[in-house]
């Protein structure tokens, strides 16, 4: 309590305090209070809220699943458009210069392989012309 009334009850350069003693311990009464009335219905919620959760390993499912479908995607894909799959993978979303520039990959065979991928719902363009992959089973590492 000591510690408390000596933080709120500072003086300002001007010589003003900020809060009296009578004015922390009223925040102090209040603050409990409020503690009081309202620990229970957040202690209710808590549990409401942990029993309606659903498993985790349903989702932990479904990543694996999706995971799987885009890697026979993948695999149905000619060498230079999984090379340029996994250059988006390294790289997240890329300019078209920065692809031809980075990647190594020769331009008509770019755009190519972005013409397959994204027939293959595996990447997509936004609206800032930068590619990215769609694909569910895939999280970027940039």
């Amino acid at each position: 309590m000591r510690e408390l009334e000596e933080t709120m009850s500072w003086i300002d350069r001007k010589g003003k305090r900020y809060m009296t003693k009578e004015d922390v311990e009223h925040a102090r009464l209040m603050a409990d209070e409020i503690t009081k009335r309202l620990l229970p219905r957040i202690e209710k919620r808590i549990e409401e809220a942990e029993t309606k959760r659903p498993p985790t390993v349903t989702e932990g499912d479904l990543v694996r699943k999706h995971f799987q479908q885009d890697l026979e995607k993948l695999s149905r894909l000619p060498g230079s458009a999984f090379r340029l799959f996994v250059f988006l993978f390294k790289n997240g979303r890329s300019h078209l210069l920065d692809i031809k520039r980075d990647s190594g990959i020769p331009q008509r065979t770019i755009y190519h392989a972005l013409k397959r991928l994204k027939e293959a719902d595996l990447i997509d363009k936004n609206h800032e012309d930068c590619w990215f992959i769609r694909a569910k089973g895939f999280i970027s590492l940039a």
